[in-house]
């Protein structure tokens, strides 16, 4: 063998040394715990079941299960579960998180786990983070993407995706230019063939259901086809309105007042319905407009005063931008994503409080100013969207809309906004289909790095290199 044929056979074996030492993914730490399975099983949408297989010469005396979502919130999104399991040196073991009993993730959720474990040895493997992403497998999904948006739609007509795109991208260009608000993050968008699929796809939601906002994980959830299409475009505004401003504004102190919450995501839709504008046209002639101040916590679970409290709501922060500017409405929203209390908030940036901007507004009505406040007490119930025709019950109503699909807004204190139809549409469902199993690919870096591989790898390398050093000397 030659020194030039020597060299290349060295360089080869180098390169096949280092990949071995940086590439084999270990399987044990010290003490020789060893991870066999670590996957995740989907029945979406009501849990995901963790999987583990391990190993260890010693027996194995505990196991722990970290797992959370990528959900916005004030606190902790991740919580522990130490699953029971028969201490051995080979475990098997699975554990399933409910959703049923602890609320579920929508489609498009960002799931993330990992294993602690450790044996009689006091030896201890804590895996590296997995993610899943929490998908419906139940349909296929067309995407349309941009920078700011995301609309996943299990609907196969183009003109259907088309137009809520468009209506989705006018909502943003009219939120930057009266809100000065744009996407601080990616917005997705999911719509189902039909209402009933979308309420099918979420653990607990009213029967009306059209239509969410889950501002905590920056998605909406639509059921928009052809014949519900001019409903879903406004819907589409409204719901996205209402993620855009919870990214402005979202804070650990305080909230939005829901008068501003629902008047802004009200305005964004455009102008008000006929029907709903012949509410507030009433209530101006005979003087029996809302209290604003009542309309800061929980709107009226009365029918027609929550139909009268979306279109107050609309007309109140139309007035807002149109007298003040777009700036003013931005400096507001900021001054709420400090934590200001909604008298401070107003007070700082319009120099009135609730009551002094309520009259104002009321004198460029004609109005004069309102002498006793009416206070309301917050209930958590359900109120009304500017949309609805029927009154399924006592606490809900609606309005006459061009389509089929008469709409409502459920605003929980503690829960995502929701937009919903007021009954379902006539519309057939998707069969139910079975949910496959999903099963991530574990890496390498799942397991860490070995000190055994290690060792094995620096040894052979530094034994290559020495067979270097001494043919060269021979060559000499």
């Amino acid at each position: 063998m030659n020194g030039k044929t020597f060299c290349v056979l060295v360089t080869r074996l180098i390169v096949v040394a280092i990949f071995f030492w940086l590439g084999v993914p270990a399987t044990s730490a010290d003490g020789g715990l060893e991870v066999q399975d670590n996957y995740i099983e989907s029945d979406f949408p009501d849990s995901v079941t963790f999987y583990l297989s391990v190993s260890s010469p010693a027996v194995i005396d505990a196991i722990e299960l970290e797992y959370g979502t990528t959900e916005i919130t004030c606190g902790s999104s991740s919580a522990k579960a130490q699953p029971d399991f028969e201490p051995a040196t080979q475990v098997k073991m699975s554990w399933t998180w409910d959703f049923r009993k602890s609320g579920a993730p929508p489609p498009g959720a960002h799931l993330w786990w990992r294993w602690t474990i450790k044996d009689e040895a006091g030896n201890a493997l804590t895996a590296a983070k997995q993610e899943y992403f929490f998908d419906d497998p139940h349909f296929e999904w067309q995407e349309i993407r941009s920078d700011e948006l995301a609309l996943f739609s299990a609907v196969s007509d183009d003109a259907v995706n088309q137009t809520l795109w468009h209506a989705a991208n006018e909502a943003l260009e009219l939120l930057e230019r009266d809100v000065g608000a744009r996407p601080a993050g990616l917005v997705k968008i999911y719509n189902y063939p039909t209402t009933q699929d979308l309420r099918n796809a979420v653990v607990y939601t009213r029967d009306w259901t059209g239509g969410m906002a889950l501002s905590t994980y920056e998605t909406v959830l639509l059921g928009v086809n052809q014949r519900n299409l001019e409903w879903g475009e406004h819907t589409i505004a409204h719901e996205l309105a209402h993620i855009v401003i919870h990214q402005l504004t979202f804070n650990c102190l305080g909230d939005l007042p829901t008068w501003l919450n629902e008047g802004l995501a009200t305005y964004i839709e455009g102008n008000l319905s006929d029907y709903l504008q012949m509410q507030f046209d009433q209530a101006l002639a005979d003087d029996a407009l809302l209290s604003l101040r009542s309309l800061s916590s929980s709107f009226p679970s009365s029918s027609k005063r929550a139909d009268l409290a979306y279109a107050q709501s609309r007309q109140v922060v139309g007035y807002l931008i149109e007298t003040y500017g777009s700036e003013k409405m931005t400096a507001l929203l900021q001054v709420y994503k400090e934590g200001s209390t909604y008298d401070q908030a107003l007070q700082q940036v319009y120099g009135l409080d609730t009551q002094g901007l309520d009259n104002e507004w009321r004198g460029s009505l004609g109005l004069s100013p309102r002498q006793v406040i009416a206070t309301a007490t917050a209930v958590s119930i359900p109120t009304l969207a500017p949309y609805g025709a029927s009154t399924p019950t006592a606490a809900v109503s609606s309005t006459p809309t061009p389509t089929s699909a008469p709409t409502i807004t459920y605003i929980p204190t503690t829960t995502p906004t929701v937009r919903q139809t007021a009954t379902p549409l006539p519309e057939p469902t998707a069969a139910t289909l079975a949910t496959p199993t999903v099963r991530p690919i574990t890496s390498a870096s799942d397991r860490g790095t070995s000190p055994l591989v290690l060792i094995l790898g620096g040894t052979v390398i530094i034994g290559i290199l020495s067979a270097i050093v001494i043919w060269t000397r021979r060559v000499r």
